[in-house]
């Protein structure tokens, strides 16, 4: 139940609307958050409580979100945002034990440097083999 509350507060926090990246993010939907980047929203946009798409991604831990933080990671998330309790992407991993994601944000990413994207938001994590 804390989880369900947590997940609603994310998205109540970022207003909820349709076409939300924190929604977005909260859905594994990896295309709707390229479209979302490709269209100027911030791939580090921090929502009421300061959690970011990748702080989305790394609680909720499962195989789609897993393969979104590669390319959240490759297109220039940082690894290093902070929410409103301090945590970062790899504390709120850790914290849930999502051990599988939480080995991506330790192997790397480009530390909140930000990049152009590749061809209108694909990243580099679907040109090489992650």
């Amino acid at each position: 139940m804390a989880g369900f509350l947590l997940v609603a507060g994310i998205v109540m926090g970022c207003g909820g609307a349709k076409g939300n990246i924190h929604e977005a993010a909260i859905a594994g939907d990896l295309h709707k958050v390229k479209k979302l980047v490709a269209g100027g929203v911030d791939i580090n946009k921090q929502g009421n409580k300061k959690v970011t798409p990748l702080h989305v991604a790394a609680y909720q831990g499962n195989t789609r979100h897993i393969v979104l933080a590669k390319w959240l990671l490759a297109n220039g998330a940082d690894l290093k945002a902070r929410d409103y309790e301090g945590k970062t992407p790899l504390d709120v991993a850790n914290a849930r034990g999502n051990t599988e994601i939480a080995d991506v944000l330790r192997e790397g990413g480009s530390g909140g440097r930000s990049r152009p994207l590749v061809d209108g938001g694909v990243g580099v994590s679907e040109v090489l083999d992650f």
